[in-house]
């Protein structure tokens, strides 16, 4: 594996978008700085993407020099490089940790239905193999009920119980496997060990299972 993917886990991903307008900057620097202190030591890769409204591309506007000069002592780096806003500048960026490996190119192309160019971004990223592990188990649904009684009505736990309590114990264990064993015999087969999802939740489980309802349009 690329060494660049190794010691890649996770990768966080923060989607920003601050509104045009003078009076925001300093709240804006403000509440980014913070939410850059939360996430920029965290574990993993870090991708920051959004519209910014701020003219990277002029070294000499000032607003945007305050923000390079934040990106910069959070060791960020910019990638974007192309105008991407029809008036000429560069307003759409992509923001990875300076030291992170996983971008390999960005380009901007017109959707034509914007006034904003799209910001494409090649990512190398690697789905990492989940371990398999090979699990015993029985099909107990499949057990006839009656016959299963029935079998250990007729078994020498019921027609021959030992008096000894030691030994009785041994007759349970030994008779009810071995009928377990005849009914249900056990079985084996690899399973993928996934990684647990905490946002899956059961609401989401039940939503994904629900019944589609169907929506009709009645005229007059």
């Amino acid at each position: 594996m690329d060494a660049r993917f190794r010691s890649l886990q996770s990768i966080r991903i923060l989607v920003i978008y601050r509104p045009p307008g003078h009076s925001s900057y300093d709240l804006f620097y403000e509440e980014f700085s913070r939410l850059i202190e939360q996430t920029a030591d965290s574990p993993g890769g870090l991708l920051i993407v959004g519209d910014f409204n701020l003219h990277v591309d002029d070294v000499d506007n000032f607003q945007a020099k305050r923000f390079m000069d934040i990106l910069e002592s959070y060791n960020l780096r910019q990638h974007v490089t192309e105008v991407t806003h029809i008036s000429g500048h560069t307003l759409d960026l992509v923001i990875t940790k300076s030291n992170d490996a996983f971008l390999s190119g960005v380009s901007t192309f017109d959707p034509v239905i914007s006034d904003h160019s799209a910001v494409n971004i090649n990512l190398l990223l690697q789905k990492s193999q989940f371990k398999k592990k090979t699990i015993t188990y029985r099909k107990l649904h499949s057990i006839d009920y009656n016959t299963f009684c029935n079998d250990i009505t007729d078994s020498p736990l019921i027609m021959e119980p030992s008096s000894d309590l030691d030994v009785l114990v041994d007759q349970y264990d030994n008779v009810l496997r071995s009928l377990l064993d005849c009914h249900a015999p056990t079985k084996q087969r690899i399973i993928t060990v996934r990684p647990s999802a905490p946002w899956y939740s059961t609401e989401i489980a039940q939503k994904k299972t629900g019944k589609k309802v169907a929506f009709y349009r009645t005229t007059k």
